[in-house]
């Protein structure tokens, strides 16, 4: 298991059992320090916490005790500028994990713990200390994705760009992707994420959505983004609503800096909400005949329900430069009525690699073209947005 170390680690347990899995864990990153006591939330005190000097906390607690909800609560106010508090509970329900974000952890895990959610919440937590109360925060740049045919690979282009600007500037920034597809949805599957919660907890929860119900539905990537997943069923795409969708979208924008649609191939009567909301919309097609025909009554469809046009970017995925392709770059644009905006090559073996192992295109194939252009594609989109988060990487 490998993190980014250095790390301390101390984790507080009610049971004989749980310290055993945990002890078991093997860290790759010998700067990792992993600590485990049996115990409960309200032994752990200043003694505890500055004899071990944690970078995160890693507290297992009993939601039906309110005397160790109290005990985390008050831990949290008390450290929670200096570490990062991930809470575990046996038999937690999504009101539990709603109300332990609500106190300001910074991830839940289920139990029995599985070491790949361990090292994501690890992960995640450890990116997270410093990043809390006092800062203020600017409202979230909004990209969506639209396709006029399956296959083209836009929620591949959304998984990538969102690892993209996750490494972004100078500062970390937080991203989420949400994943609107309900019916085949894939963005979870191309990050190798599992998840006890998906965008169906909204759905049936509509008055409950805030920050922190969205965070405690959220699966974290070890990358840094939080996704909302789509469900594992196959559910009506009018289960969402334009008012939810809506709300969704304010809330997503309070809580992250980048928030990334994936939305899926049918229209919906939310559809416009969102792109509405987009601050730039990627239309993704490739140089077929269906894709640049389906992708020409998909603008024609966007210009009559009066969506600035001035904000869609289309992407040609997979793009190779040969005289042999099936459409050529000006036969396309001719038949758009407009020009293509970004072009990224294409590298099939390289792209399925990364998509099956649920990791950014850098981590198969260093120097990936791919990548670079994904890279070079938000820089460009966010200088024209004016966003600060180039500093440290454009030159």
């Amino acid at each position: 298991m490998k993190l980014h170390g250095p790390m301390n680690v101390l984790a507080v347990v009610q049971s004989e059992e749980i310290k055993d899995s945990l002890n078991n864990v093997h860290f790759e990153n010998n700067s990792v320090n992993f600590d485990v006591f049996v115990g409960k939330v309200g032994d752990v005190g200043p003694d505890v916490i500055d004899g071990h000097g944690p970078d995160v906390l890693l507290l297992d607690i009993n939601l039906s005790d309110d005397s160790e909800v109290e005990a985390l609560d008050g831990i949290i106010r008390t450290y929670g500028k200096s570490l990062s508090v991930v809470a575990t509970s046996r038999d937690a329900t999504l009101e539990g994990v709603r109300r332990l974000m609500r106190l300001g952890v910074a991830d839940f895990l289920p139990q029995p713990i599985s070491d790949s959610e361990l090292t994501t919440a690890l992960e995640y937590a450890s990116r997270k200390i410093g990043h809390g109360e006092g800062a203020e925060q600017a409202r979230a740049n909004v990209f969506s994705y639209i396709k006029p045919v399956g296959g083209m690979g836009a929620t591949m282009l959304a998984v990538q760009s969102a690892y993209c600007l996750a490494a972004m500037g100078t500062k970390e920034p937080q991203v989420c992707l949400l994943d609107l597809d309900l019916q085949f949805g894939n963005a979870a599957v191309y990050q190798d994420l599992q998840c006890k919660f998906s965008i169906m907890d909204v759905v049936l929860s509509p008055g409950d959505l805030d920050g922190a119900f969205l965070r405690g539905v959220m699966a974290h990537h070890n990358s840094g983004i939080d996704v909302l997943t789509a469900p594992l069923t196959i559910e009506p795409l009018d289960a969402l609503t334009p008012d939810l969708v809506a709300r969704l979208l304010d809330v997503a924008a309070e809580e992250y800096d980048y928030v990334l649609i994936d939305m899926p191939q049918a229209l919906t009567d939310w559809t416009q909400v969102v792109l509405d909301r987009s601050d730039v919309v990627f239309l993704v097609t490739q140089l077929t005949v269906a894709a640049i025909r389906q992708s020409r009554r998909l603008l024609e469809i966007m210009r009559e329900k009066g969506i600035d046009e001035a904000h869609t970017a289309i992407v040609v995925n997979r793009f190779e430069s040969r005289w042999s392709r099936e459409v050529t770059v000006k036969e396309a644009e001719k038949a758009l009525g407009r020009q293509i905006d970004y072009f990224v090559p294409n590298d099939y073996k390289t792209v399925n690699a990364a998509l099956n192992e649920g990791v950014r295109l850098s981590e198969i194939k260093r120097g990936s073209k791919v990548e670079k252009r994904i890279d070079a594609l938000f820089k460009s989109v966010l200088k024209g947005l004016g966003d600060k988060a180039l500093v440290a990487t454009s030159a």
